[in-house]
């Protein structure tokens, strides 16, 4: 079942074309990924926006209950996750101003 009501999935497939893994991020509300990013280590940088109080991606489960800080827009606050050539979250951080 989905998290809310837009999930981004992060997606990684193998050189012949086999799916390698897949990772979903989200809240009860919306989210969106503006930009994914692979360094030669294979390890994905993906920033997601959304709406919403809390965030949930691989076991990171954030909570921004003291506001409505997770707002989606390009120019709003939002996560960088770290997910490696494995498809695990290693990191994740919060972006916002």
């Amino acid at each position: 079942a989905p998290y809310g009501e837009s999930d981004v999935y992060i997606i990684k497939f193998l050189g012949n074309a086999q799916l390698g893994w897949i990772q979903r991020a989200g809240n009860g509300d919306e989210n969106y990924s503006h930009s994914i990013d692979v360094d030669n280590s294979g390890n994905a940088y993906v920033h997601i926006t959304g709406s919403g109080n809390g965030f949930l991606i691989g076991s990171f489960n954030m909570n921004f209950s003291n506001n409505n800080d997770f707002i989606y827009g390009a120019d709003s606050d939002g996560i960088i996750a770290k997910i490696n050539n494995l498809g695990t979250v290693t990191n994740v951080i919060y972006s916002g101003y």
